[in-house]
């Protein structure tokens, strides 16, 4: 069904051609169109090869799952296809061919050899480090244990990067390592077992004398802790009921406002009393039912019995001044008509007094013609004969201005000479033959054959003209050009710089075909200006076809609905493709302000923007770029932190663990979150309290505190969204 698909345009062209050729009956013509059919299809049967090829190796990316270890490729062969396809139903078999070509580079055999391999040995090595740690390696052989992990790391990045074959032997490597490391902690492990046995074997007399006096201890210690738990439970059972009356009053509150479709002429209210609902919802289903009682009765308060009322009032009183409007335009419309009859009776009557006394004037006109007739028939016999030949001219020539459609570009001509004929006719017709003769002879003498001649020379030379200012006008004038706004965009919800705004002039006369605007963010790998490495996923992508809308507004969201972050930067680029295959692009960036969040009764800034040596609490060895967008960062900070003097500022350091994101044993990740993520994450908030400090904020109204990695926000297996773990967050407390 797909092939039918592919070959209507074809189909189209040839059923034109044809028809083309039958309606000129021309073997000439023929000829040519027989040509150009044969290089249309021998354009399609070359493009055709290639596009199987790339279907079939696109069907084994699919069947493969392509997409869950090898994204960029994946991404990249789908996008090209899906171009190809369209170049393809467009007939531009060239650029077609051309992106299947590219397909089938990107997903070649020696590619797909290497992806089959290199999931295999990743298979393998995660078998040996699970064995590894099952023996616990990561105890007894710790440095060979972090050996296999490192070389399992670097075959990762090698993957990534695209480095197949280094990536299949680095990974290869690691498996055996992680082999050796395995069996040495085996033995050791059963050693260790064997000594645990005899150890246990001799505190079991010691622990059963302690036996009764900690049972005792331990029952007592669980009432009290019973004790505690139902204490807890009632106030938390407390706690929910009031949520619940807030929530049911603001679900009735958002559906009288749905009713009333308040939407239309509250908008502010409306969205407003949308999110606070959705918060409180969020806040309920994360259990935290103090902030959702508040958050709910905030739209009962909003959305109350004086708001409702004042509502109606204010529509009733809208409802009243579009009547009177209406009745009052109604009146005017009845006034209007009224005037335009008397006018058109006035006119009537005008039109028969004058039909009449017009009437009465030709009577007498002919009365007197009449009685000079019979005085002067020789000589009108003399000039009427004149006169029909002058009017047989006058007549061909004017027939001839009417054919030819001089009124169009001559009409000064063509009402001269019409009203020169028409004189002559009226002459001819009261008898006045010399008068007749000598209009029509007037007219008769203006087309004349230099006038005609003359008439086509300058016609040709305005088709001419028009056809080469018709040629001009159907370019492209003009350059895409992309701009958006605000400058800090701050989409929390104050009612100021909420929304950014793209807007997109195009180029006139421009066909689009398809149009796409998608803003990434950057995943900084590795910020030190020696190494400085950055990943860069898609972020929100827009897509279209047909000419793009003028302004497209965003809300700061991704296509799978994650914020943007504070004093992040996140680029964008616009581009169409035409539809005769030509592409144009503009690109730009959307700078991120300080955005603050409610927690509680606290304000919340979050800075995962913020980056810092790796596995330090400084800025010193940082990208040029990455030291400026540091400093721009907390230069907005303290602007911001001057406008709540009545606050005490906490800081909060959070760090990632790097055993929880490559599956080290529970011991080994609580080992490095005591010794380096803890230490790291205050270190971190000490540093950006010692620069609010020199900055001028009191260092008395600053206090630290580091989570280490307790409290992510994203997943540690998140490759694409974790660096955002690594933060600092800045929380204000009213004093």
């Amino acid at each position: 069904m797909k092939g039918f698909r592919r070959s209507i345009p074809l189909l189209v062209v040839l059923i034109v051609l044809l028809s083309s050729c039958t309606s000129l009956c021309c073997n000439k013509d023929s000829r040519r169109i027989e040509a150009d059919i044969a290089m249309a299809t021998e354009r399609k049967e070359d493009v055709e090869a290639v596009q199987k090829d790339a279907y079939q190796r696109m069907a084994w990316a699919k069947l493969f799952e392509l997409d869950k270890d090898f994204l960029n490729e994946y991404q990249k062969a789908s996008g090209d296809l899906a171009s190809a396809d369209l170049a393809y139903d467009n007939l531009k078999y060239p650029a077609a061919k051309s992106l299947y070509l590219d397909v089938i580079a990107t997903l070649s055999d020696d590619f797909q050899t290497n992806a089959r391999l290199c999931r295999e040995e990743k298979a393998r090595a995660d078998a040996a480090m699970k064995a590894a740690l099952d023996a616990c390696a990561d105890v007894y052989e710790p440095e060979k244990f972090k050996a296999a992990q490192d070389l399992y790391s670097k075959a990762l990045a090698l993957k990534e990067a695209g480095d197949l074959p280094n990536a299949l032997a680095t990974c290869r490597k690691a498996a055996a390592v992680f082999d050796d490391a395995a069996q040495i902690g085996a033995q050791a492990k059963a050693a260790a077992d064997q000594a645990e046995v005899e150890r246990a074997a001799k505190a079991e007399a010691a622990r059963k004398a302690q036996d009764e006096a900690a049972a005792k201890q331990a029952a007592e210690q669980a009432e009290a802790e019973r004790l505690v738990q139902e204490q807890a439970a009632a106030k938390v059972q407390e706690q929910r009921l009031a949520a619940d009356g807030a929530l049911a009053c603001a679900r009735d509150g958002i559906r009288w406002a749905e009713q009333e479709k308040l939407e239309v002429d509250y908008p502010e209210d409306y969205v407003k009393a949308k999110e606070w609902l959705a918060a409180a919802q969020a806040y309920y289903a994360s259990g935290d039912y103090v902030e959702a009682a508040d958050t709910a009765n905030e739209v009962c308060s909003l959305l109350g019995a004086d708001y409702r009322a004042k509502v109606n009032t204010e529509r009733a009183v809208k409802a009243e001044a579009d009547r009177f409007a209406a009745q009052k335009a109604a009146e005017e419309q009845a006034a209007a008509q009224e005037a335009a009859r008397v006018a058109a009776e006035q006119v009537a009557q005008e039109a028969l007094q004058d039909a009449a006394e017009k009437k009465a004037a030709e009577e007498r006109a002919a009365a007197e013609v009449a009685a000079q007739a019979q005085l002067a028939t020789a000589k009108l016999a003399a000039e009427q004969n004149a006169a029909d030949a002058a009017l047989a001219c006058a007549k061909e020539g004017l027939f001839w201005a009417e054919s030819e459609q001089i009124n169009r570009d001559y009409p000064e001509d063509y009402v001269k000479a019409k009203e020169w004929l028409a004189a002559a006719q009226a002459y001819y017709e009261s008898g006045n033959y010399s008068a007749a003769a000598s209009k029509a002879d007037q007219s008769c003498k203006l087309f004349d054959t230099s006038y005609r001649n003359n008439l086509a020379a300058e016609r040709a030379a305005k088709a001419e003209a028009e056809r080469l200012a018709a040629q001009k006008a159907a370019e492209p004038i003009g350059k895409l050009v992309v701009t958006n706004s605000p400058q800090e965009f701050s989409p929390d919800g104050d009612g100021e710089n909420d929304f950014e705004f793209f807007n997109i002039t195009m180029p006139t006369n421009t066909d689009v075909a398809t149009w796409q605007l998608t803003l990434y963010e950057d995943d900084i790998v590795d910020p030190r200006a020696s190494s400085y490495q950055v990943k860069t996923y898609a972020f929100k992508t827009w897509t279209g076809t047909g000419m793009p809308p003028s302004r497209i507004v965003w809300d700061g969201k991704s296509d799978n609905g994650e914020p943007i972050e504070s004093g992040w930067s996140y680029p964008y680029v616009f581009k169409y493709i035409d539809t005769t295959g030509t592409s144009e692009s503009a690109d730009g960036t959307v700078d991120v302000g300080i955005i603050g969040q409610k927690r509680g009764e606290s304000i919340v800034f979050r800075f995962p923007s913020l980056v810092f040596d790796p596995d330090k609490a400084t800025f010193t060895q940082l990208a040029p770029s990455v030291i400026e967008r540091n400093s721009i960062i907390i230069s907005k900070l303290i602007k911001t932190l001057a406008q709540y003097p009545d606050y005490h500022i906490t800081i909060e350091g959070h760090a990632n663990n790097v055993g929880k994101m490559l599956g080290y044993s529970k011991a080994k990740i609580e080992s490095e979150e005591k010794a380096e993520v803890l230490p790291l994450s205050i270190a971190r908030a000490e540093t950006i309290k010692a620069v609010l400090v020199a900055n001028g904020i009191p260092a008395g109204s600053i206090s630290t505190k580091g989570f280490g990695s307790s409290q992510p926000v994203y997943s540690f297996t998140d490759v694409q969204n974790r660096w955002k773990n690594r933060r600092v967050e800045v929380v204000l407390t009213r004093k």
